[in-house]
């Protein structure tokens, strides 16, 4: 009778772990398919407050920063395991720094998304872009004077750190390729 018991007690073990496995597969599945649905929403609001910013305009930025905010804390929660510890870190001080997004004071804000701006650059060429991307183009410039790179989704310079001051001033340094690296090809 005893080894009986203990056969079924294997039998059920097993179909338990192949369960897991499954269901394990399925969750990884859907974090990758989450994480390609966020990161092109956080981009298009990166988007938008760049675009506020280049025109001096403080209005909506409030909520788009709180929309910011939340999708960054979204993709860090989903990725989290998944990340080497300096692209984590690099993704903990965009949404550390997207609160600051939200100050009525625009120069306040700009300082904010100087830190963003450089965080978020660093993180796509660290982790590359993912599958949801690979249409957008994605162009880097760098403001020698805020000693800063921001993206923007054309070629046309409008630079968030001065605004109307200076709107041209900066340089397109590149543009950001459609890559999925091997090491991260698990999101």
């Amino acid at each position: 009778m005893r080894g009986k018991c203990r056969g079924a007690l294997l039998i059920l073990l097993g179909n338990l772990l192949v369960i897991s496995s499954v269901c394990m597969v399925t969750a990884l599945e859907l974090d990758n398919n989450t994480y390609n649905g966020k990161m092109p929403q956080l981009l298009r609001t990166y988007f938008e407050i760049q675009a506020l910013m280049a025109k001096d305009s403080t209005e909506g930025l409030a909520a788009k920063a709180q929309i910011f905010g939340k999708l960054t804390h979204e993709i860090r929660y989903l990725v989290a395991d998944k990340l080497p510890p300096e692209a984590a870190r690099k993704l903990e001080q965009i949404k550390k720094n997207a609160r600051g997004l939200a100050d009525n004071d625009l120069s306040e804000a700009r300082k904010s998304f100087k830190i963003v701006s450089r965080m978020f650059v660093e993180y796509l060429e660290m982790v590359g872009i993912p599958d949801s991307l690979k249409s957008t183009e994605i162009f880097v410039f760098y403001c020698p004077m805020a000693e800063s790179p921001w993206m923007q989704n054309n070629q046309k310079i409008a630079n968030p750190f001065y605004g109307s001051i200076m709107p041209e001033a900066g340089m397109l340094e590149g543009k950001l390729q459609a890559k999925v690296t091997a090491a991260y090809n698990g999101f």
